[in-house]
């Protein structure tokens, strides 16, 4: 049975400001007065001037940062600090549009659901999604699907090739919320399978200095502990700044296995101008796992009665991958409600596996072969999105436009090797649960190493338009690029081969959006993507002009209720 114990969870939050709380009684009392005296004072004059601010209020152009915080609040999607598991809006399509006005599948985990049921996991967090499908690899990792098909990553709305699956992931105390779209979703994220995407968004610096800590202690020795401060750096809060540390130390319920992780997140945000706002942040990760491979079943599928304690491989087996990350933001808000924002984001992760598995089994002996795996790559992904959305205001009606272009460069570099019982004899008859007797001199070394980018490019654009105010429409479209190309770097450079070049391929959509009552709406839409291939027949390669173009036709009635 497993079970989770919560031994110590604890906030702090402070501001440097000061309230009348913080005075004596007599103090306030003798302020009260003063004051009493001056507004009575001053009440006339007051009163000559309130039209004259009132009809120049709209136009007055802010003097400071505090006034623009003020002045310049609008519409956004951050849960950090609403204490709500709902969203005002959501950033996946750009526009800020409100989930009811989106012609898809989308749900949303808030910085406070994730903080109230303790999920500090990507996995432990998208298993709590309706529709979305969990497989852990035993190393850190995991695939994740949704109709069937994989899910694709993004961060802070900028496309990431190989991002999720297979991949390790940040503590979850960096975001401030999960955004999960199921369905095609090919007119942002261009080349893409027909599943969906997990929008991961960072946390900010806050308008005033704040910070939380927390631990949490359970089953197996899992502890976890988070801090989180920030805010402003100065009293003019042009520049801000937070700072967020994560850890992770747990064994796990299987023999000689553990699992440390430390994130550490720093990100600034400074107001260049009254309507620019540079953001820089950098996280780093380590991460520390064993490998785990799961309990193997005889040939026929019978059950071998091991403990679900054992484990099946090496106890030197292991799974290291130091991950740094950098993104740069740049945010201009021009009139009439429309802005711009330009995101750049870079990626590196240096994955080390090693880890033993069974290939063989004797049941008499309750002996096995072995396979010993070793493996080493980089990663590298380079991504850039950059658009413009606003308002537009025609026939008494609201409409919304945006358009923008992203690219998305991914780089592999590395390769692999292993070895077996019978090009090395020790890995052969070695009692199954004795993970000890695994010699590690079995790993093998890596010679071919591999040099696999892969590149993607594309403009995009979309409209909502509102004929009637209880209807809209949604209509857009893409026109995507892609490039992968493989070359053998070692023992031998060899010649760079493209596996596929499609260019030019139009991925269109369009939806509409019913509003019934004020939290009931009905939906249809019509989704795109398309899925390159580097597959063969019997004759040879196939069309490059032919994609695995998946289409989505959905319709559904979705509501909320208090």
């Amino acid at each position: 049975m497993l079970f989770t114990a919560l031994l110590l969870s604890g906030t702090w939050n402070g501001a440097f400001a000061a309230t009348t709380d913080d005075v004596s009684p007599e103090v306030r009392k003798k302020s009260a007065s003063t004051t009493g005296l001056k507004e009575e004072r001053s009440a006339s004059s007051k009163s000559q001037s309130t039209q004259q601010k009132h009809a120049s209020q709209e136009d007055e152009t802010p003097g400071s940062i505090e006034q623009l915080l003020v002045q310049g609040h609008r519409r956004n999607a951050s849960t950090d600090g609403t204490g709500t598991y709902t969203v005002s809006a959501v950033s996946t399509t750009k526009m800020l549009l409100k989930p009811l006005d989106v012609p898809q599948s989308i749900s949303v985990l808030s910085s406070q659901q994730m903080k109230d049921q303790n999920l500090n996991t990507v996995d432990a967090a998208l298993k709590q999604v309706a529709g979305v499908n969990v497989n852990m690899y035993g190393d850190g990792t995991g695939g994740y699907t949704a109709r069937g098909f994989t899910l694709q990553a993004q961060y802070d709305g900028v496309p990431s090739m190989s991002g999720l699956t297979l991949s390790q992931q940040y503590d979850l105390a960096i975001y401030d919320r999960i955004e999960v779209l199921r369905g095609p979703d090919g007119m942002l994220q261009g080349s893409r399978t027909p599943g969906g995407s997990v929008n991961f968004v960072h946390k900010r610096p806050t308008d005033d200095f704040q910070g939380n800590a927390s631990f949490s202690a359970g089953s197996w020795n899992n502890y976890h502990a988070t801090l989180d401060v920030g805010g402003p750096l100065a009293h003019s809060k042009i520049v801000s700044a937070r700072l967020v540390v994560a850890g992770t130390d747990r064994n796990q319920f299987y023999n000689n296995a553990y699992d440390r992780r430390w994130t550490i997140y720093g990100v600034t945000d400074v107001h260049l101008t009254r309507h620019d706002t540079l953001t820089v942040s950098v996280t780093s990760q380590s991460n520390d796992t064993t490998r785990y491979m799961g309990l193997p079943r005889a040939s026929n599928g019978a059950d071998l009665n091991l403990p679900t304690s054992t484990l099946v491989g090496a106890n030197w087996g292991k799974s290291e991958v130091p991950m740094t990350e950098v993104e740069a933001q740049l945010e201009h808000l021009f009139s009439h409600g429309w802005r711009g924002r330009f995101n750049y984001r870079h990626r590196t992760a240096a994955t080390t596996l090693q880890y033993a598995y069974l290939n063989a089994y004797n049941a008499s002996a309750k002996t096995g072969n072995f396979v010993a795996a070793n493996t080493r790559y980089d990663e590298t992904n380079d991504g850039l999105d950059a658009y413009v959305t606003g308002p537009l205001h025609l026939f008494g009606q609201k409409h919304v436009l945006m358009m923008g272009a992203n690219y998305d460069r991914y780089l592999y570099e590395g390769g692999g090797a292993s070895a077996n019982s019978r090009t090395y004899t020790a890995l052969a008859g070695i009692p199954i649960n004795a993970n000890n007797a695994i010699p590690s001199l079995a790993l093998p070394t890596i010679t071919n190493r591999y040099w696999e980018p892969s590149t993607q490019w594309g403009v995009y654009g979309q409209a909502q338009i509102k004929p009637v105010s209880r209807f809209s429409i949604l209509i857009g479209g893409r026109v995507s690029g892609y490039v992968s190309k493989t070359r053998r770097i070692s023992p031998t450079v060899g010649a760079t081969s493209t596996d596929i070049d499609q260019q030019g391929i139009l991925t269109p959509y369009i939806g509409g959006v019913l509003h019934l009552w004020p939290n009931v709406t009905a939906y249809v839409s019509y989704v795109s993507t398309f899925s390159p291939q580097s597959a063969f027949d019997t004759t040879g390669r196939l069309s490059e002009t032919i994609s695995s173009r998946v289409v989505s036709r959905e319709s559904s009635s979705t509501g909320t209720w208090a």
